[in-house]
């Protein structure tokens, strides 16, 4: 079985990309892979040194997206210069496709639609992997419109991988479609740390990620309380952690750590890490925290709520601490202080273990592309 991948992004930055790591490390010694990128960056040096074969587009192309925030004028540039980097990118892989004969083009993020056109054209199944909503997540709409987007996600010709039931049900109806989980996790067993005084937040800062109501209510707690520091994770475009900075009135009791290659060590230290996000297509990070025993306070929407729901499900129990409105945060925060939350943390932990390892989620991608090959 031969499968090329297409993907968005060149550098091992944000879900998607780890996601799609995860599975080709999986799959490699019984899928023969190659990957088409848009340049070279981190993501395909890391696959190159590991023997894996690696296409280019000439031109960098990106996802067919555009914001409701541009202009008229800005947003007919950009969807100029989207089109043309688009329509190139569709031409450098129908070249691959001709030389590498795949029989499995596989897409891994939604609003990026070359994939589909070349296996369409060459007749090639093609496996779409819906991994976020775009619009009510990230604010964003496809080009030229969802509703051609979506009309791509229901052809016959497509089979839809989706990463929770919260985003398939955002493009009701998907009846060529399956949820798999993202595998998150190695198998190995982590151990349970001693935490220190400080609340955690990781991601990327912007609107949709929900970090200014954070700061907000936590300035409020810290009036009060002086036990938990916030510590931040992750970068942003300048304008918007600019906001953050400035909202945080530079208080000594909130601390912008920038990117951090020791995002798990700062989950098995930290009391909560909360997850602020609007609308969350799966949540990689909350499963990360949960596995470095690490307890979850996010928002009851989207990815996260389908998180809990699911560990309830198969607990009985709550897997973490769940909010609606900002108001509550703060609330949160303080009754951490005298809250014993050993236990579920255990729970947590077993949970995601069983459902969000690497090996399970690669597994279910195969039978997917051996289901697709003999339909």
């Amino acid at each position: 079985m031969k499968v090329l991948y297409v993907v968005s992004a060149s550098h091992l930055k944000g879900g998607a990309s780890i996601a799609l790591l995860n599975i080709i490390l999986e799959l490699k010694n019984i899928v023969d892979i190659c990957v088409f990128f848009p340049s070279k960056g981190d993501f395909s040096s890391f696959l190159e040194a590991r023997s894996i074969t690696c296409f280019y587009s000439d031109i960098s192309y990106s996802l067919s997206i555009f914001s409701d925030s541009d202009n008229f004028f800005i947003r007919n540039i950009k969807n100029a210069v989207s089109l043309f980097r688009r329509n190139f990118a569709m031409y450098c892989l129908d070249r691959v496709v001709k030389q590498y004969r795949p029989d499995i083009i596989h897409t891994n993020v939604g609003p990026l639609d070359i994939g589909y056109e070349i296996a369409k054209k060459n007749g090639i199944t093609h496996v779409w992997h819906l991994r976020e909503f775009i619009d009510t997540d990230f604010g964003l709409k496809p080009m030229p419109s969802m509703k051609s987007l979506i009309s791509k996600y229901r052809d016959n010709n497509n089979y839809n991988i989706v990463i929770t039931k919260a985003v398939q049900f955002h493009f009701y109806p998907l009846v060529n479609s399956e949820v798999v989980y993202d595998g998150v996790l190695p198998s190995e067993d982590m151990s349970d740390m001693a935490k220190d005084d400080y609340i955690l937040f990781v991601g990327r800062l912007e609107e949709a990620k929900g970090i200014l109501p954070l700061i907000k209510e936590f300035l409020i707690y810290a009036k009060e309380y002086d036990k938990y520091n916030l510590l931040i994770a992750g970068e942003g475009c300048e304008d918007y952690m600019n906001q953050c900075k400035e909202l945080s009135n530079n208080s000594e009791r909130i601390k912008f750590l920038g990117f951090r290659n020791d995002v798990y060590d700062l989950m098995s230290k930290a009391v909560a890490l909360f997850v602020p996000s609007y609308s969350e297509g799966f949540g990689f990070i909350s499963v990360e925290a949960m596995y470095n025993h690490c307890l979850v306070v996010g928002r009851d929407r989207g990815g996260i709520k389908e998180q809990f729901d699911r560990g309830k499900d198969l607990k009985g129990t709550e897997i973490g601490i769940r909010f609606n409105n900002d108001n509550e945060i703060h609330q949160i925060i303080r009754k951490l202080e005298c809250l014993d939350t050993r236990k579920m943390r255990d729970v947590a932990y077993e949970v995601v273990t069983e459902l969000y390892t690497k090996r399970k989620n690669a597994e279910e991608v195969k039978k997917i592309y051996d289901k697709v090959l003999r339909s």
